[in-house]
């Protein structure tokens, strides 16, 4: 069984890490060390990280698995030539670019989003690879 897309793990220790700043901010203005406009900056960082975080987490480790056959998603499985669109869009902060980004099935007319995937412009090519073929094989 090949994993044709993995959630980016990374991204769940970064947004952990910042999180953490969040909170220390928070508790060193709450002593009365800084500003308060420091607590509520804090308080905004770590609900943002908190909710980031969850997201990641409720991204599956394996996206995306194929059996020679089917592609076997959280959703269910489906055959290739059910999968009829496949877009991609990279992650990118002020102009550069990341690996990792956001898939976009469209599977039965049924649209599936997937964020946080690692290397999505290769599992975006991987995916199209597997249509080609098995439209040729047709």
């Amino acid at each position: 069984m090949e994993i044709i897309a993995r959630r980016k793990d990374s991204l769940l220790l970064l947004f952990g890490v910042i999180t953490l700043f969040g909170v220390i901010a928070t508790v060193v203005s709450l002593q009365g060390f800084w500003d308060d406009k420091f607590a509520i900056g804090g308080i905004i960082i770590v609900v943002a990280g908190v909710i980031l975080c969850a997201r990641i987490l409720r991204t599956p480790k394996e996206i995306i698995r194929y059996d020679g056959e089917f592609l076997i998603l959280r959703e269910g499985k489906y055959k290739i030539d059910q999968l009829s669109k496949i877009n991609y869009r990279r992650m990118h902060i002020r102009g550069r670019y990341y690996h990792s980004g956001t898939l976009t099935l469209l599977l039965n007319g049924k649209e599936i989003v997937y964020d946080f995937v690692a290397d999505v412009e290769e599992v975006h090519n991987r995916l199209m690879a597997l249509r080609l073929k098995v439209n040729a094989e047709k």
